[in-house]
């Protein structure tokens, strides 16, 4: 706690909701005696009051000092011994030694700034960072705070519509009328976390004594600057009626209650439920030169071996071509002999991906030659243009929002008018596990309800319904019919190929990993033409999807009639095959064209014809 504002307190009554244990608090103050300090990182007003935070919780408290020094101001920290964000490094590095702890509650809701320091310092610590009221709708969180009991009087505000004689000192339940009028009018934020206002906690389900201010003074900065100064605080017991129930039930979130929901609805219910501030970018890809650069090799007496050979030989690409490095990387898929070898194989590839924002990635077993681990693919964006769009999602920490990515993969990667997502698989973001009891149905939800997270986090204004291309990995045939009736209901346009494989990260039964592409109109710039033939005992269904802008893909399915294939059949699928290329339009000198050829590993057909 850098303070002990409401956002703070509510993040340790939903990590105790969650299972965890509270050890301790840890707290960073102004080194010259300061009330108030100019921090981007922490809140320093009401910090006398934190030993009484940490007595009411009944909870060690560490601290330290800091000068409130931002040396690294960009939206990618880079450790520095001068910067505050050191401060916090050292405090939890003692914390860590002393009371063991292996995990760190922050209370960011929207601060990519604050969040990708906290877990900066998490990774170096090897702790893992828990945000649990990330992303969260700022309305609903602060309903919840009021509801749940917790008492939290505003000491500071800093913006337009709030005045300190009148606001200070005021409760969350006071202010709340006012604060969502501002929303409307100025579209501030209701729970204070663009600094319109900051909070001190005095009571919650977890405390065992209430705090009460006994006196106090304000100052006044400016016209609409002010900050209360605590002359006196003490505590209060509470009474045995009121120390019943610490956790009211309303403080549950299950984002696995999904059940009995239709997917649309699931869909619905979680864009309410996170908040997707507006970006502005233009769309352009006429500067971005892509490169897809497939059957990455990765051969070798053992997994590690062929995971060192793999890198090896994608360095060695990067230096022949002389035009990207891989940084440039914006996704890539890992296909590997055995899934049980993949600790192995991501320590080698963690150590060559192991700088900010990497690549977007999924990952699935596939059976493979002997002595043959891996094969990678990779998609390269190269531009100079700094007026081209790219953004990255990365956040490692655990939340309700999406799965956490703690390994070398962002959630989400986009460069142009052309966005990847990591394969998504259907964990229940805020405690990283699968549905209980292999629940089939409530995995597809979740894995298609966390793509959608993602996509929203990359580009607000679209969605899974704005897709244009879609794998289904599945663990078993007889799941993509219910995979493919929750996938029709979201979205008619996207082509989606549906691969049988014979094990998925976690074993989980399903993961879908998406490429959406957003031209500056909408979906409906896409056109959509299927088609289907049979011949010479082969059927074969083709789907293209295309826009005006460049941008195409086609994708062919080639089935036997008979569910076996016939005779000298390498001739038969060698036409159809051509039929789909004729499909692609390769005249255009500045595309690059992306081939995955999934078959069945029962039969020799394929493989004579590839």
């Amino acid at each position: 706690m850098s303070e002990a504002s409401a956002d703070c307190v509510k993040v340790a009554v939903r990590c105790k909701a969650e299972g965890h244990e509270l050890v301790a608090l840890a707290n960073l103050y102004p080194d010259d005696g300061r009330e108030e300090m100019d921090s981007y990182m922490y809140q320093t007003v009401g910090h006398v009051g934190i030993e009484l935070i940490a007595t009411a919780l009944d909870l060690p408290l560490y601290r330290r000092k800091t000068k409130g020094i931002c040396v690294q101001d960009g939206s990618v920290y880079t450790p520095d011994q001068s910067d505050e964000v050191e401060d916090l490094y050292s405090l939890l590095e003692e914390v860590k030694v002393v009371e063991k702890v292996d995990a760190v509650a922050s209370g960011a809701i929207l601060s990519d700034y604050q969040r990708c320091r906290v877990e900066n310092v998490c990774g170096r610590l090897q702790l893992t960072s828990l945000s649990y009221l990330w992303r969260r709708n700022q309305t609903d969180l602060l309903q919840e705070m009021i509801d749940s009991g917790m008492e939290a009087i505003v000491i500071k505000v800093a913006a337009l519509g709030l005045d300190p004689e009148k606001h200070l000192g005021k409760s969350i339940r006071e202010i709340q009328g006012h604060m969502m009028k501002l929303k409307e009018s100025f579209g501030v934020n209701v729970c204070g976390e663009g600094g319109e206002y900051e909070t001190f906690t005095l009571d919650c389900p977890l405390f065992k004594y209430r705090i009460v201010v006994a006196d106090k003074r304000i100052v006044t900065t400016s016209g609409d600057v002010g900050y209360i100064v605590f002359e006196k605080l003490a505590l209060e017991s509470k009474s045995p009626e009121e120390m019943k129930d610490l956790m009211p039930r309303n403080l549950s979130y299950k984002s696995y209650d999904y059940e009995d929901l239709p997917i649309s609805e699931v869909i619905q219910r979680t864009q309410e439920e996170f908040e997707y501030p507006p970006k502005t970018r233009s769309s352009s890809r006429k500067s971005v030169r892509w490169m897809w650069l497939p059957q990455i090799h990765g051969r070798g007496p053992c997994s590690k071996d062929g995971a060192e050979d793999a890198m090896e030989a994608l360095r060695k690409m990067s230096e022949d071509l002389g035009n990207f490095t891989l940084r440039d990387i914006i996704a890539v898929n890992i296909f590997v002999k055995d899934m049980k070898d993949f600790a192995e194989i991501n320590k080698i590839y963690s150590a060559n991906f192991n700088f900010p924002n990497p690549p977007s990635r999924a990952c699935v077993e596939t059976n493979l030659p002997e002595g043959l681990w891996i094969i990678l693919d990779v998609l390269v964006a190269v531009t100079a243009d700094l007026s081209i769009p790219r953004d990255c999602i990365h956040v490692q920490g655990i939340s309700h929002w999406a799965p956490s990515n703690i390994g070398p993969y962002s959630q989400g990667k986009l460069c142009g008018d052309i966005a990847t997502i990591s394969g998504q698989i259907g964990l229940i973001p805020g405690s990283m596990t699968l549905p209980p009891d292999g629940n089939f149905p409530t995995e597809c939800k979740l894995s298609l309800r966390n793509a959608d997270c993602v996509i929203r986090a990359l580009d607000p204004l679209r969605s899974l319904q704005d897709v244009s291309y879609a794998i289904c990995y599945l663990s078993h045939s007889n799941l993509i019919p219910r995979a493919m009736e929750q996938w029709q209901t979201l979205s008619s346009h996207a082509i989606v190929d549906y691969v049988v494989v014979p094990c998925l990260p976690r074993n989980a039964q399903i993961e879908w990993q998406v490429l959406m592409h957003s031209p500056e109109s909408s979906q409906n710039s896409h056109k959509r033409d299927d088609s289907s033939q049979t011949s010479n005992g082969f059927t074969l269904n083709l789907q293209k999807l295309s826009s005006p802008n460049n941008f195409e893909i086609v994708s062919g399915t080639i089935s036997a009639v008979n569910e076996s294939y016939p005779e000298n059949c390498s001739k038969s699928l060698e036409e159809l095959f051509q039929r789909i290329l004729s499909n692609v339009s390769l005249e255009e000198d500045n595309r690059a064209t992306r081939c995955r050829i999934f078959s069945k590993d029962t039969h020799t057909g394929p493989t004579e014809l590839l």
